[in-house]
């Protein structure tokens, strides 16, 4: 295996304190406001599946932001849906699914295999089992949709596991997750890793991509945003790619800086 393709391993264990610190700091930009679990719908345009609707249910006001569904995933789902290549006879691995919009859209635009994972909090496991079994207790008895907790950065072979012998992951969901600065590396190795999979996964060249959909929450953190992208490229050797680029409008009107920074979504394909 040449240089390009090993894994950066300067996160290892000693972070996960940092990390787990990081993630239960509520960001400025959160309204805080209490929440109960909600329920909404979302349709999807043409599916594979013949279903067109998904229910979500969001849990109530949560530290690792869980009870939004933003822009950013309803962006990548309404893209999925333009370029199904991505999906369709392909595994897929969401991580820090939250609800699991994107990855309840991929089960229904025709995945062969779906695995949906958030940080291993029982609130949110909890309620990404109540979404996946409300939307498809079939596929779920079938192991086509399966739920799993994961910390980025850690070791990634039970998720692996999760696929036949000699497979690794085909396309990668990262939906609003960038702004968590401290843990771009991490992150990235995690994706490195799920991608690389097993020595007989790497040697089948399959067309391997992670879709990563965000928007600047606070402007003026832009730059650390966008710094993902360097590392992946410098560190990791991914290439990267800017696919999209759209308005929504804000998630919050009355937050800090530009409404036009605030209210957009971008989207960026990483490939080896």
């Amino acid at each position: 295996m040449d240089s390009k393709n090993q894994v950066d391993s300067s996160y290892d264990a000693q972070d996960e304190e940092v990390f787990i610190a990081d993630m239960f700091e509520e960001p400025e930009y959160y309204n805080t406001e209490s929440q109960k679990p909600q329920i909404i719908k979302y349709n999807l345009e043409e599916p594979l599946s013949g279903k067109s609707e998904i229910s979500l249910r969001l849990v109530g006001t949560h530290p690792l932001w869980g009870h939004y569904l933003w822009n950013a995933a309803k962006v990548l789902v309404k893209f999925l849906q333009q370029n199904t290549h991505f999906i369709k006879e392909k595994n897929i691995l969401e991580l820090g699914a939250a609800s699991g919009l994107p990855s309840l859209a991929s089960v229904m635009l025709g995945a062969k295999k779906v695995v949906m994972t958030d940080y291993p909090d029982a609130n949110l496991i909890e309620n990404m089992n109540f979404n996946a079994l409300e939307n498809f207790p079939s596929e779920i008895k079938n192991g086509t949709l399966v739920v799993d907790g994961f910390i980025w950065g850690k070791d990634v072979s039970p998720l692996l596991k999760h696929l036949p012998e000699g497979q690794s992951y085909d396309t990668l969901i990262l939906s609003d997750l960038v702004f968590n600065h401290s843990e771009h590396k991490a992150l990235l190795k995690s994706c490195k890793e799920l991608f690389m999979g097993t020595e007989s996964s790497i040697k089948s060249n399959n067309a391997k991509a992670a879709l990563v959909f965000f928007s600047h929450h606070i402007p003026k953190n832009a730059d650390k945003d966008i710094s993902f992208f360097e590392v992946a490229q410098n560190q990791f050797g991914f290439k990267v790619e800017k696919v999209l680029e759209t308005y929504t409008g804000p998630m919050f009107e009355n937050d800090e800086g530009d409404v036009a920074v605030r209210g957009t979504v971008y989207g960026y394909m990483l490939t080896l």
